[in-house]
């Protein structure tokens, strides 16, 4: 069984050859009415492999993909590094920005098993929401 799992197609769409921005279905998405400017991302080649290079400078952006995890076991892996930390972060406080990098994974519950001030949140984020062509 382990074996013809593997054998599937992936579940996100690869990244393109360095040089050139995520394919779709990988979109960049921004905050509802957001005025800093949305953060870079392009493929590059990092030592010898294909990597992401995620670019904020005051920006603010998420790179997302949609998936469907309907297949048992699946898994998400992922390598990173950071060139440049945030000087003066501290984790201690929410002041200002505190990490270099984040990995978010969110889960789609249906709309009815969300509580209703979550649902009614979502719902106007989701109407504001900008993603970037």
């Amino acid at each position: 069984m382990l074996g013809s799992a593997r054998a599937q197609a992936p579940l996100l769409q690869p990244l393109a050859a360095p040089g050139s921005t995520p394919p779709s279905p990988w979109q960049v998405v921004g905050l509802p009415m957001q005025k800093k400017p949305y953060t870079r991302f392009s493929l590059v080649d990092l030592d010898g492999r294909r990597a992401l290079r995620v670019e904020a400078d005051h920006s603010y952006g998420n790179l997302v993909h949609p998936l469907n995890l309907a297949r048992p076991g699946a898994q998400l892996v992922w390598q990173w590094r950071v060139e440049q930390l945030i000087e003066g972060a501290n984790l201690n406080t929410k002041e200002g920005d505190d990490t270099a990098l984040k990995v978010c994974v969110m889960f789609d519950l249906p709309l009815e098993r969300v509580p209703f001030v979550e649902r009614q949140v979502l719902r106007i984020a989701r109407s504001n929401a900008s993603p970037l062509s």
